[in-house]
């Protein structure tokens, strides 16, 4: 397990740094320590072929998001950078051909092809918070946008949207919205592929995020077919 978290007693804007724990039965962990280097946030790895990869961005010195690759998820090595600048939360996703498409929260979709050194990044929609999977031939993406793109008449403007996107177009298509119980804080989705046709998807719908006033979220699970 990986966490990535924010010294509560410095600024917003300090660096947040990735550990990790591990547990043979679920029960008992391991105390968290750094995993790979310091001010470095690890988002979503996932493995493809026995090996292990995360997108890894750093917002101090030289901002970058790097593909990291490992072994056994606790010695990562660096394969090259994916785009620099202020970029954070990027989803990883292989397709059939070993193609690797990463998601970059602030509006960039990068395709690499083996051994994932030479990146072609392009524009694309603003997903916060991104996450993207496999279904049979359908990629399927997610993330929060606002009712100002995507309107439906859930409330507040705040929305967990899903895409189709297509490689060879590079297009995201907007299927919907997801269920927003206040439409105030949305997001951050994930999903489980469970055969060619289906997926299951969690995300959270809450209130508005107010400084230091306890606010609801719920975490919501639906089947995609």
């Amino acid at each position: 397990m990986y966490l990535t978290l924010q010294d509560p007693a410095t600024p917003q804007d300090e660096p947040i740094h990735t550990l990790y724990t591990h547990s043979d039965d679920g029960l008992t962990w391991s105390e968290p320590v750094l995993v790979y280097e310091k001010d470095f946030s690890f988002w979503k790895p996932v493995t493809h072929s026995g090996v292990h990869y995360v997108a890894a961005d750093i917002m101090t010195g030289n901002p970058r998001a790097e593909l990291l690759q490992s072994q056994d998820g606790i010695d990562w090595q660096k394969i090259s950078t994916i785009v620099e600048g202020d970029f954070t939360e990027t989803a990883l996703l292989f397709l059939k051909d070993n193609t690797l498409v990463a998601f970059v929260r602030q509006g960039r979709v990068a395709l690499a092809r083996p051994p994932y050194t030479e990146w072609t990044v392009h524009d694309c929609p603003v997903l916060h918070g991104p996450a993207a999977t496999l279904v049979g031939d359908t990629i399927l993406v997610s993330g929060r946008v606002f009712t100002e793109d995507y309107p439906d008449d859930q409330p507040g403007r705040s929305r967990t949207g899903l895409f189709v996107f297509d490689p060879e177009t590079l297009q995201f298509h907007w299927q919907m919205n997801m269920l927003a119980q206040w439409g105030g804080d949305e997001s951050y989705p994930d999903f489980l592929t469970l055969d060619d046709r289906r997926a299951l998807m969690v995300w959270y719908t809450g209130e508005r995020y107010e400084k230091g006033v306890p606010k609801q979220a719920d975490l919501l699970l639906a089947t995609l077919r």
